[in-house]
């Protein structure tokens, strides 16, 4: 390994970059809680309809036995 990596840390630039780390941890969080309430969100929305005579009732699986 790297004789880097073994070299003492300077205790306060650790400290100042995990300060910096938590700080742009809860900044993106409260951006993202801002931006999930200014984004509107559609009120109406649409029913696709299907042209198969009524056959498809919802399911993949059909759950009647034969």
């Amino acid at each position: 390994m790297s004789d880097a990596f073994y070299s003492l840390v300077d205790l306060e630039a650790a400290r100042r970059q995990a300060r910096m780390s938590i700080v742009i941890v809860a900044a993106t969080v409260i951006g993202a809680f801002i931006l999930g309430f200014a984004t509107p969100i559609p009120q109406t929305q649409k029913a696709t309809i299907l042209d198969d005579g009524g056959a498809f009732s919802g399911r993949l699986v059909s759950l009647i036995e034969e």
